[in-house]
């Protein structure tokens, strides 16, 4: 049989596809080494993830550090506890926690203004309420009751420790309370200006020592006891309505008003909007 004479044309093709096959693998095996040697920035925060935590499963780290720093700060109080006691109880080197903060009062803002946001937004839902001052006094004793019970390390931890910030830190909580202590006062105010409340009460005596009884809830309340969060709650603003109003029948019926309104599904919403 004849050799078959391949056209120089043709060889000259060939080898061009020869080149550029090789050049191909030459450039994908490029690829696979840069992307072995150049993880992405999410690899690298899941292989953090991962090595900071324990196992092999990737965890929110700071959110262990943040939850561990609270239970601690309530079981032995801010000034007794030391970074080594937060790191102990989340399982980690001493050492290994500052990569995660700066200082303590890092994690003692971070608690507290977890508090401040669901407070904030109490005062926001109750301030856009329709309805008599009785009604929204109710309201707002109760939405604060409900997150101090729900929340009980966390509110231990604002109403206890708050003190222990500086600087601006410590200003914009005291800030905070400042505006539901006027909130309150206020509200007392307009219901004895609608003839609701009796004359005589002190609104701002009166403000404190409601304000004082929802804020001290850490004192007694724990979550395993019988009582609910919901129990205690209604309980409260019964007694704070009960405290001021002109007419014993005041109390229920603001009780009433204040239930038929969704302000629960509200504050929740406000929460997660922040």
């Amino acid at each position: 049989m004849p050799t078959r004479k391949v056209p120089p044309a043709a060889k000259v093709t060939r080898a061009a596809a020869e080149r550029r096959t090789a050049n191909g693998q030459r450039t994908a095996a490029s690829r696979s080494a840069a992307a072995v040697k150049a993880p992405t920035r999410r690899q690298a925060a899941t292989k953090r993830s991962a090595v900071a935590g324990t196992g092999d499963q990737p965890t929110n780290r700071r959110d262990d550090i943040v939850r561990a720093a609270a239970e601690t700060f309530y079981r032995k109080g801010y000034d007794a506890t030391t970074t080594q006691d937060i790191a102990d109880t989340v399982g980690m080197l001493k050492g290994s926690l500052y990569y995660y903060i700066t200082a303590k009062e890092d994690l003692l803002y971070e608690i507290i203004d977890e508090v401040h946001v669901r407070l904030a937004s109490n005062l926001d839902v109750v301030a856009a309420m329709a309805g008599d001052p009785l009604t929204r006094i109710w309201a707002l004793v109760h939405h604060n009751v409900i997150g101090n019970a729900e929340n009980l390390i966390n509110s231990a931890v604002f109403f206890r420790d708050f003190g222990a910030l500086t600087g601006r830190r410590r200003k914009h909580i005291i800030a905070l309370r400042d505006k539901g202590d006027t909130m309150l006062r206020e509200l007392i105010q307009e219901a004895q200006a609608a003839g609701a409340a009796r004359p005589g009460v002190d609104a701002k005596l009166t403000g404190t020592a409601i304000n004082t009884m929802c804020n001290a809830l850490y004192h007694w309340y724990r979550p395993e006891g019988a009582l609910a969060p919901e129990a205690v709650a209604q309980s409260f603003a019964d007694l704070a309505v009960a405290s001021i109003c002109a007419r014993p029948s005041m109390v229920a019926a603001a009780r009433q008003k204040a239930l038929a309104t969704p302000n629960r599904a509200s504050v929740d919403a406000a929460v997660s909007a922040r």
